[in-house]
């Protein structure tokens, strides 16, 4: 990573943090039953996702609704597993092994990259 990125991701995280603190809050006013862990953007600031944990099913359609007039960007809410060891998926304690699940891969369709195949037969016809 150059310089200018890792200065970029330090500024993002520090936002994130301050994100956290004001979800925080309007989750208290809003009297909710969950406990906001973490606050994340993507990279390019189209989507804000916040990590909660809670004991059962919240309606945080209001607090959405808060957050989007403040932000105007998507706003996610992931909720976690209380019974795991973590809080948040990007904060692990170092003893443990991660091991990832990719899920199943999307792949596009043919017309997608037609273009781009060689055409069998055809004049100059490459094998690749």
């Amino acid at each position: 990573a150059t310089h200018d990125e890792v200065t970029l991701l330090t500024i993002k995280r520090d936002e994130e943090e301050e994100l956290l603190k004001i979800c925080r809050g309007k989750v208290r006013q809003r009297g909710l039953p969950m406990n906001v862990v973490d606050a994340e953007y993507q990279f390019d600031r189209h989507k804000l996702t916040f990590f909660f944990e809670a004991e059962g099913r919240v309606d945080f359609r209001e607090l959405v609704r808060d957050l989007f007039s403040m932000y105007k960007t998507r706003i996610w809410m992931q909720q976690l597993d209380k019974n795991t060891s973590t809080t948040s998926p990007a904060i692990m304690a170092p003893q443990q092994s991660v091991q990832m699940d990719y899920g199943t891969p999307i792949i596009a369709p043919p017309s997608e990259f037609a273009d781009s195949l060689p055409i069998a037969g055809g004049m100059g016809d490459a094998r690749y």
